[in-house]
């Protein structure tokens, strides 16, 4: 037998609304937001770790550029609250991967590369494209529900 919201009678959970799927998803915008912090930790330890304990085989340098800060750049533009914060911190990857290419110049076998710099920009923008298409999604898919 179910009840006038479609559960079963005598089940003690309490149905979805708005306000458990709210909670929801500021717990994951939260865990994205560390995610994207502990990333940057990571991209910069990664970034000046001296040249003879890199991996010398495998994905190409700019490749490997490009990815990580396409997803550095989509974590905050899709976890924060409004949409200029959004875009503002997801842009915010440019100067930081500025300083982390430049940090370079004091790690031994390290150089600085401007087509590093090139390859990041474009991660960046690429994941502040994604994360904003996104946003657009979830509002427009939000919209359709209400």
């Amino acid at each position: 037998m179910t009840s006038a919201d479609g559960r079963i009678v005598g089940d003690k959970t309490p149905p979805m609304n708005d306000r458990t799927n709210e909670g929801a998803t500021q717990r994951l915008a939260r865990f994205l937001r560390i995610l994207w912090l502990v990333g940057m930790v990571l991209a910069a330890v990664a970034m000046w770790v001296p040249s003879p304990y890199l991996p010398q085989e495998g994905i190409s340098d700019k490749l490997m550029h490009g990815v990580i800060f396409t997803l550095l750049a989509v974590l905050p533009t899709v976890s924060q609250p409004t949409w200029l914060l959004s875009v503002g911190l997801g842009l915010s990857m440019i100067p930081f991967s500025i300083v982390l290419e430049i940090g370079q110049l004091w790690v031994p076998g390290r150089s600085f590369e401007v087509l590093d710099i090139e390859a990041n920009t474009l991660g960046v923008l690429l994941g502040v494209l994604a994360g904003t298409a996104v946003r657009l999604i979830q509002h427009w898919t939000a919209g359709r529900s209400s």
